[in-house]
């Protein structure tokens, strides 16, 4: 990495600096350099020594007339060729009077050709044997820095390998690559931005470079897209944000982003920009505006090296070199600006931004895949932790399972037996007692033992229901009651009047159910009704559940005796916080219960 970016400075520096050339009549013996010339502009003729920069103000805006001679022993047999390294801000050739065209397709006045070389090719018909003159119409702005570069003349194949090419290859090609790229790397961290939202290097990175690619990409036009002033603008206001955009990007490359700083960047990037249109990209305000970014630069670097001392991260310090070396390119880009550079020297702050965008950019790109590649080991290592602990949920639930439903069949059994032990079973014993003592009739244990059957139905209809519902409770009732009674003459009619029934014990339900089935066992052996009527209800309100059975019999005895039906019907009712009401219903029997569900 670092071999890498001192071979790309040697190289950018040796380019950038023409005078460095090796130009020689031994390594070029075809090529002659022309370095007088005749300037007319404005009324103003001189001789003037290229390269020739316009003093400021003083013919900025005019069209400029250079005339240069060239003395030639005998007509040349192949085209020569005219190398211009530089000409701002357009300009046109001639060779005695013949145009070779200007620097770009268009008029002077809308073309922007100084970024870029220039090779004009003239035939032989355009030569004459002794003096020639080459004449260059200057179109210029105060904007720019205006002028003509050294002009060198010869085999025009000789012009294009050995000169030509390398700077057309360094100030355009390799700039506009390197501009495709880090705008393929901005656009990346701005979706960077919007994945990592907590990461704001991304979003800042992005900026800056987005910007400096606008600035790149604006100034290697040839041709205005719009208004040549505000094109101008445009240029040099994308190019002035880049460099606060830039500084934040360091601030969050070293998680020392503030927003204080955050917002003072961001204001003065705004009041630069107005200015700017305001003044028109008036060169001398625009160096001032670079002043106080200067003094903000030195003081960031002097930081970053205090930071990457303490952080003592490989990243951090790529990042510091790279700040020095941009800070060096703006200084050189920055006296270029006030007219204090040779004039064909390129500007090398857009080839550092570049180089600014391309190296953050692969570090960032490094830390996301770094994250990403993270974040799958996490991912997968929470996978298979949640597949452990899938699988020790599952082991546990099948235990637990397995001890619900132990738990289950163990609670059943006891309900069972103390369901059969509160009804027939205790029944059974009391015969069992009766019987020994020899105080049971015939018909008194065909009484018992029906009752014993009974009380077994019920138990089993209870414990047959997992339902807690009363009303399907009730309905399981009716179907198995009404099965047992299908020879029977006496008709059954049931009422459930309710849908929304209440949800009850199993050990109310059960009593609810033996009182019932009690009154109607009564009902068919006493009465000798026709039909018995059921019905069943629930205020929701008072939360009170209703239940009535009237038959069409014979009705109540002048006194009634109470056995041990009604008495187990009564101590029932009392057991659930009620009473039992019978009464003759003329003709027939009514026995109601009205029990409140807490």
């Amino acid at each position: 990495m670092r071999g890498t970016v001192l071979s790309l400075i040697a190289w950018l520096v040796f380019w950038a600096f023409p005078g460095t050339y090796a130009y020689s009549e031994q390594t070029a013996p075809t090529i002659r350099h022309l370095s007088l010339a005749y300037l007319e502009a404005n009324g103003i003729q001189e001789n003037v020594t290229l390269p020739h920069q316009v003093t400021a103000g003083k013919l900025e805006g005019t069209r400029l007339s250079y005339r240069l001679h060239l003395d030639l022993d005998q007509l040349p047999e192949k085209p020569l060729g005219i190398y211009v390294p530089k000409l701002s801000m357009s300009g046109e050739a001639f060779v005695n009077g013949q145009s070779l065209g200007a620097c770009a397709i268009g008029a002077l006045e809308t073309l922007r050709c100084m970024h870029r070389p220039h090779l004009f090719i003239a035939p032989p018909v355009y030569w004459q044997q002794g003096r020639n003159e080459i004449r260059f119409e200057i179109d210029t702005d105060t904007t720019e820095i205006n002028g003509l570069s050294s002009v060198w003349v010869g085999d025009a194949a000789v012009l294009r390998r050995d000169f030509y090419q390398w700077r057309q290859f360094i100030s355009v090609d390799l700039l506009t690559t390197l501009s495709w790229v880090c705008a393929l790397l901005g656009t990346l961290g701005i979706a960077a931005s919007l994945v990592l939202r907590q990461r704001s290097i991304y979003w800042w990175f992005a900026l800056a470079t987005l910007t400096n690619v606008v600035a790149n990409i604006l100034s290697l036009m040839d041709v205005a897209l719009f208004d040549p002033r505000g094109f101008t603008w445009a240029v040099s206001a994308s190019r002035f944000v880049s460099v606060p955009l830039g500084m934040l990007t360091y601030l969050a490359w070293f998680d020392k982003l503030r927003p204080s700083l955050r917002n003072g960047a961001l204001f003065y990037s705004l009041i630069g920009a107005i200015l700017i249109a305001v003044t028109n990209s008036d060169r001398t305000l625009l160096a001032l505006l670079y002043g106080p970014l200067f003094i903000a630069a030195f003081a960031l670097i002097a930081c970053m090296a205090n930071w990457s001392w303490k952080s003592s991260k490989a990243s951090h310090w790529v990042g510091f070199v790279l700040a020095i070396i941009i800070f060096a390119a703006g200084i050189h880009d920055w006296k270029k600006l006030l007219g204090m550079d040779a004039f064909e020297n390129i500007y090398l702050l857009t080839f550092a931004g570049s180089a600014f965008s391309g190296v953050l950019g692969v570090a960032a790109i490094g830390i996301l895949a770094s994250s990403l590649i993270e974040s799958e080991k996490l991912r997968l290592n929470l996978e298979h932790r949640v597949s452990e602990r899938t699988k020790a949920l599952i082991q546990a639930h099948e235990v637990l399972l397995e001890s619900e439903v132990k738990r289950a069949q163990t609670q059943g059994r006891e309900l069972l037996l103390r369901d059969v032990h509160d009804g027939f079973g205790s029944q059974l014993v009391t015969a069992h007692m009766l019987l020994r003592a020899s105080k049971l009739k015939q018909e008194e244990i065909e009484t018992l033992l029906q009752e014993c059957i009974d009380d077994l139905h019920l138990v089993i209809d209870i414990s047959s229901n997992t339902a807690e519902q009363f009303g399907d409770i009730l309905l399981d009732f009716k179907t198995r009651f009404s099965r047992r009674l299908v020879d029977s003459p006496t008709q059954l009619h049931w009422d459930f009047q309710n849908q929304d029934w209440p949800q009850i014990s199993r050990t109310t339900a059960l009593h609810i159910l033996r009182i019932l089935q009690e009154a109607l066992t009564n009902a068919l052996k006493h009465s000798k009704a026709s039909h018995i009527w059921i019905t069943a209800s629930f205020d929701k309100p008072s939360q009170v559940l209703h239940l009535k059975i009237v038959d069409d019999g014979i009705g109540l005895p002048a006194s009634i005796r109470f056995g041990r039906g009604l008495n187990n019907m009564v101590s029932r009712a009392r057991s659930l916080g009620s009473e039992v009401k019978i009464t003759g219903a003329k003709p027939g029997t009514s026995v109601e219960l009205q029990i409140g569900i807490a």
